[in-house]
């Protein structure tokens, strides 16, 4: 595969200051102002990534990006739109992109992107069943250097665990609560129709969805997400239809934030999943993310989970971070190795004793998120090749870079997936 990226933009200035922007991170880039060319040159070459401007000459941008990725699987696709055509654009599973980043957008929040699509391209990392001896491993079994924990067996299935040892390619954990977990998204790697993920706010929804994704089956690693404009009854029996007509897995679809959806939104899903599973046809899989812990956990909104959980195959529980506090140090590990990685800046290559002590033992009330946020701060902008504990406890104890840290979480995907 060529490791160039394809930039399909008409406008000269801005193609040349996206092109520029990607040189600075190293990548070689192919610009292109003409479609036909540029479809061309991807069919020949076969890009990892291919950013692709709405506004195109002579053809309708939606029109080719659905043709693109359709004669080039391997190529992930993004689509540069304005901001006022969201209401008018199709959902990405329907397009076949991997994103749709709206404009204006934050140049780091793009160039975060497109690093961790390229990551995802090199790796085509997939999941196993066995442990590297060859044999089956017990979900609460511990590997060499690890010390095993007891698991419980979760009573919300109504069945034992099976002995499964399942390899995560995004999930960083090894507490006896995250094996646990694990092994229930393994159980469910099957499920027909829909499922109900939950968890407080700042959860890892995001790669847990992905993490079902490749256990179901399907090579995509990025599931297509539906935000509270793209829900509709239209909208998903296109998907359904699309699914029935396709020999691969049923793609899956994942619906963040099921409490934040207006109250028509809630109907529309609620017949969608009952037609579905009176249906023996192929259809779509569904996940929904619910923020357990919400503001928004009114009557209204205990009916609406409860309706839909009863709809749905299978329910899990993401535990917070404070109930997993084995898994912290080795989260901060890979935080570290992806900015590492994919940062020459960054000069720390290493956490003291002391300040992952600390780290370990501090209540991340904001969850996954917040650890990630906090993290790639004190990471980023450590001047040694340690964080010590002095840096870490200065960034924490300080309430306005900490609001100000947080309130970032929602303006970037800090941690590249890979």
């Amino acid at each position: 595969m060529n490791d160039a990226l394809l930039l399909i933009l008409p406008d000269g200035r801005s193609r040349g200051q996206l092109s520029l922007m990607l040189r600075e991170l190293g990548k070689r880039v192919v610009a292109i102002n003409d479609p036909h060319e540029a479809m061309k040159q991807a069919s020949q070459n076969h890009f990892p990534v291919a950013i692709v401007d709405r506004d195109l000459p002579g053809i309708s941008g939606l029109e080719f990006v659905y043709k693109l990725s359709k004669s080039c699987p391997n190529t992930h696709v993004v689509l540069l739109s304005d901001e006022a055509e969201a209401a008018h654009t199709p959902p990405r599973a329907q397009l076949g992109v991997s994103d749709i980043i709206y404009r204006p957008f934050k140049p780091a929040k793009l160039m975060t992107k497109i690093e961790g699509l390229c990551s995802t391209a090199a790796s085509k990392i997939r999941p196993t069943i066995a442990s590297a001896a060859g044999g089956p491993r017990n979900a609460g079994q511990a590997s060499p250097g690890e010390v095993a924990e007891p698991t419980q067996t979760p009573t919300e299935f109504g069945a034992s665990l099976q002995s499964v040892s399942y390899s995560p390619s995004f999930l960083v954990c090894k507490s006896a609560v995250s094996r646990r977990f694990l092994a229930e998204l393994w159980m469910q790697r099957n499920f027909e129709t829909a499922i109900l993920v939950s968890g407080e706010d700042g959860s890892e929804f995001e790669l847990v969805v992905r993490e079902l994704n490749q256990a179901s089956g399907s090579a995509d690693v990025y599931p297509a997400v539906l935000h509270e404009h793209e829900i509709s009854i239209e909208a998903l029996e296109s998907l359904n239809t699309h699914a029935r007509l396709s020999d691969s897995a049923p793609r899956l679809v994942f619906i963040p934030h099921i409490e934040a959806l207006p109250e028509a939104k809630k109907n529309e899903l609620l017949q969608f999943v009952s037609n579905n599973r009176q249906s023996k046809k192929r259809s779509i899989r569904l996940v929904f993310g619910s923020i357990t812990n919400s503001d928004l956990a009114t009557p209204a909104v205990e009916k609406f989970r409860t309706q839909l959980g009863d709809l749905c195959e299978g329910r899990l529980k993401i535990a917070p971070l404070r109930e997993r506090r084995s898994d912290i140090p080795l989260i901060i590990r890979k935080i570290l190795y992806d900015l590492t990685t994919l940062h020459s800046f960054v000069r720390a290559r290493e956490v003291e004793d002391a300040a992952l002590e600390f780290l370990s033992k501090y209540i991340w009330k904001g969850n996954y998120e917040q650890l990630i946020t906090v993290m790639r701060s004190a990471i980023s902008s450590c001047p040694y090749r340690s964080l010590s504990l002095h840096q870490v406890q200065s960034l924490l104890h300080n309430d306005l870079a900490a609001l100000h840290l947080l309130e970032s979480v929602a303006d970037e995907n800090l941690l590249p997936n890979k």
